[in-house]
């Protein structure tokens, strides 16, 4: 982790990097963008997120705007009290999905925007991100999403079957 100034910071793991923008009054995320080429799967956790959970509502847990899979432990600041169902069921879906695109060799890059930004508990949360091909340049496929932080939010993800079927090398 790489503090840039005092509202910047840069997480980078193997060969994924994010820099995440934050409200240096409340510490809490603003926006995040990323690139993503490695998923490492479930890894021992260390960082805060299970504190900055609890500055959200009964049932929120901490959310990696990132994920975790892909960036390991997470300064506070990239990290938001979001609805448990939302961060272990869209959430996780969404970053499922961006998991199997690098399996296929591809990268995704992303941009995640909070609302309202800097909040301590986000109302929503905008993703969008593009899937690239690194070898070639060439944009394969983009999503846009927006998820309100509560229960019962839904993602529509391409399946590995698509995936492999559609885009696959």
């Amino acid at each position: 982790m790489t503090r840039l100034s005092d509202r910047e910071v840069r997480t980078e793991r193997g060969q994924n990097i994010k820099t995440t923008t934050y409200d240096p009054e409340t510490g809490r995320p603003i926006s995040e963008t990323g690139t993503i080429r490695q998923d490492f799967g479930s890894t021992p956790r260390g960082d805060n997120s299970a504190a900055i959970g609890r500055l959200g509502e009964a049932g929120d847990q901490g959310g990696h705007l990132g994920g975790h899979r892909f960036f390991g432990d997470t300064p506070d600041e990239g990290i938001a009290p979001q609805a448990g169902n939302l961060n272990m069921g869209a959430w996780r879906t969404m970053e499922n999905e961006w998991a199997d695109w690098t399996k296929l060799g591809y990268e995704v890059k992303y941009d995640i925007d909070v609302y309202p930004p800097g909040a301590a508990r986000p109302d929503r949360f905008s993703s969008k991100y593009i899937v690239r091909d690194p070898k070639t340049g060439k944009v394969i496929y983009k999503n846009q999403e927006r998820f309100r932080n509560k229960a019962g939010q839904s993602f529509q993800r391409i399946t590995w079957r698509e995936m492999k079927d559609g885009y696959g090398k």
